[in-house]
């Protein structure tokens, strides 16, 4: 608990951010608004900033701790944020872009890179007192103060969660609404809203769009054409378009439809019975 009085004079009740391109630089916000550079030791900030991350690594039942200084300074476009009350540092959130292979409701695979919540951590003994929400809107204003010369905007759904604990999906639920997950095939979480008019365009998988653009081109063909089916939700290259399985097929007995084991019946219909079925409706021994 001492370490983390280490510079509580500096903050005093402010939030400050930490960037990797300035690793002992704090510019504080103070509470008034005003904005202050202050230059820390590097010592200092060390024992900081290491110290909770390990808290946050032993909170999330972390083998290892994945916030230390030396990584944020090793990183190209991670920020860190610190919020303190009066007498100590009480909590911090890291935040960063990564180029990541997000699957939309479409089931096709985009390119994206989003700004990620990496690590978030609220001391035990400051939790349900704001400094969460408070923390976690400066950095949206922070974000969107960097975007404002473009127009755009950063909103809570634009965000990739990397691996988040009950608590935070609660905590994301609470304030920002964001309950409804896009299913992934990595430890990113995203929710519904993640493709929603983004400040950073998603580059969609050009096979897995046209595949998906050609397969709803089919599935609303007129009746009697051929009709094309989804398989379930899975990775790029994972899912192919299948055809459906004819009625007379489908309805039959397992023993004649060559499923199971070896043993059993083999099919009593032909590919070219089943083809032509399909073309005039009848099987070839119903002419």
């Amino acid at each position: 608990m001492d370490v983390l009085t280490l510079l509580s004079d500096v903050l005093v009740g402010s939030v400050a951010k930490l960037s990797a391109t300035q690793p002992r630089i704090l510019r504080i916000v103070k509470p008034d608004g005003t904005v202050e550079a202050v230059e820390v030791k590097r010592l200092v900030l060390e024992k900081v900033v290491n110290y909770l991350g390990l808290m946050s690594a032993v909170a999330q039942e972390l083998s290892t701790p994945i916030t230390t200084l030396e990584k944020l300074e090793d990183s190209n476009t991670q920020n860190l944020y610190l919020i303190a009350d009066q007498s100590m540092v009480v909590g911090f959130l890291k935040v960063g872009r990564k180029k990541l292979f997000i699957i939309d409701d479409y089931c096709v695979q985009n390119e994206v890179s989003p700004l990620c919540i990496l690590d978030f951590y609220v001391h035990e003994s400051r939790q349900r007192q704001g400094f969460g929400k408070k923390i976690f809107d400066f950095m949206l204003q922070q974000c969107k103060a960097l975007l404002l010369f473009q127009n755009e905007d950063v909103q809570p759904q634009h965000l990739a969660i990397d691996r988040p604990s009950i608590k935070l999906l609660s905590f994301l639920e609470k304030y920002y609404m964001l309950s409804a997950k896009i299913p992934q095939a990595n430890n990113f979480v995203v929710f519904d809203g993640f493709f929603d008019c983004r400040p950073d365009p998603a580059k969609p998988n050009t096979r897995d769009r046209l595949l998906w653009e050609s397969t709803s081109a089919m599935s609303r063909s007129p009746a009697g054409s051929p009709k094309l089916r989804a398989k379930p939700l899975m990775p790029s290259g994972g899912w192919t378009p299948a055809p459906v399985i004819p009625p007379h097929i489908q309805n039959a007995p397992l023993n004649k439809r060559g499923y199971g084991t070896s043993h059993g019946a083999r099919n009593q219909s032909s590919l070219a019975e089943i083809l032509h079925h399909d073309s005039t409706g009848e099987t070839l021994k119903q002419k």
